[in-house]
Formats: structure tokens, sequence, C-alpha cells
């Protein structure tokens, strides 16, 4: 199934939305796996495969690997379909420090591209449709005043948001307390190495049940 995330319009000027660089930091954030293809005026101008988070092909109009991926960062407004990642793809042609310089061209989002993205990519941080649950056992009872503590699944989310907004110490934060929760998720581990390395933080080695400040 294809999953359209931005639309030109017929007329006037672009509105502004997600382009190929937000789809590859979300891609990045979440471990997504996927295709990207790129079409301007109903024609097919290259794609972009994304393995588990990782950018590993780049195809353009007479360029691919390393020579496409330094294009994207200027690539005007184009469509971008979402299609399933192919399986038994070739050997990555796109280089760590070519992927290193696509991180570092992400440009800022709009809260409202930002939920349009999220929302497409299945990480949607809006209200949630319930869906009938059996039965569980009462929660424990909180100290008066206390909100229940968040999900997993919520803090991820916020943790993304947070990095899509440029939030970066709000983001590693919240990644450093999804950390606790769950030390071996890869998102988690992966996204933390990434904030640190742009904050130029060391690992944090906080006391069981002692949150840092």
């Amino acid at each position: 199934m294809v999953k359209t995330l931005f639309h030109e319009p017929a007329s006037g000027p672009v509105v502004p939305q997600p382009g190929v660089m937000h789809h590859i930091v979300v891609a990045d954030l979440r471990r997504v796996s996927a295709r990207l293809r790129l079409r301007a005026g109903g024609v097919d101008i290259g794609s972009v495969d994304i393995a588990e988070g990782t950018v590993a092909h780049v195809r353009l109009p007479g360029a691919d690997g390393d020579e496409a991926a330094s294009l994207l960062p200027r690539l005007p407004a184009v469509r971008v379909d979402v299609e399933p990642l192919p399986a038994n793809l070739p050997p990555p042609t796109v280089g760590a420090e070519a992927r290193a310089a696509l991180a570092s061209a992400t440009p800022s989002l709009s809260p409202a591209a930002e939920e349009t993205l999220l929302e497409a990519f299945g990480l949607r941080t809006g209200p949630k449709i319930e869906t009938p649950a059996p039965p569980s056992p009462p929660p424990a009872a909180s100290a008066p005043g206390l909100e229940p503590a968040a999900t997993f699944e919520d803090l991820l989310r916020e943790a993304t948001a947070a990095y899509l907004r440029r939030a970066y110490g709000r983001a590693l934060e919240l990644f450093e307390r999804c950390a606790r929760m769950r030390p071996d998720d890869r998102r988690v581990v992966h996204n933390l190495a990434r904030l640190r390395r742009r904050l130029r933080r060391p690992e944090a080695s906080p006391s069981p049940g002692k949150a840092s400040s």
C-alpha cells in the first residue's frame, strides 16, 4: 500500500508540508524500513531506500549513491510516496559520511507538518483510538496530585516529536527516561547515541531508581 505524504498543489505557492528530508529523519528516529518514491508533476524522478532507519540507496536523474544523497537537501518540493521496502536489496550505495551529512541538513518542522508525518508513518502523537481490551487489575494507588506514569510508547512518541522540533535537550531527557524503562530497545539506544553526539554529552549513569536532574 502506497501512502502519499506530500501533495503538490494544483496552483499557487507550495503549502509547507513534510519533505523528503523530514521523512528521512523520522525513519531514522523510529528505525523505519521503507522506499520513498519521489515524484514531480506526476513523473517519477527517483527514490530513497531506507533499511531500519538507515539510508541505503538514493537514486535521482543522472546520479545515485553518495552523489544523489548530497543533492537531496537541495531538492525542490516534490511529492513523496511511502512504499514497502523491496526484498533482496543490493549492498548499500550511500556511505556513512553521506548519511551524516543528510542528518545535519534536516530542516525544522512545523507542528502541523510534524503531526501529518508522524501519523502517516503510524507514529501519531494525537488522541489514540480506544480498542477493547481484557480487564486488567486496578493500578496501584498514587500519591494525591500525581498524574499516572506515562507508558513507554507515550514517552517514545513525545521524545520523537521533541527531536523533530529541534528541542534536543528535552528529547534527550525523554529518551533517557525511555532507556530506564527499556534499556535494550534499539530505537532508544540509537537515538540516545545520536543526541549525545549532537549535544556532546557523555553517557549518563544514573543510580537505580533515581532520575537525573
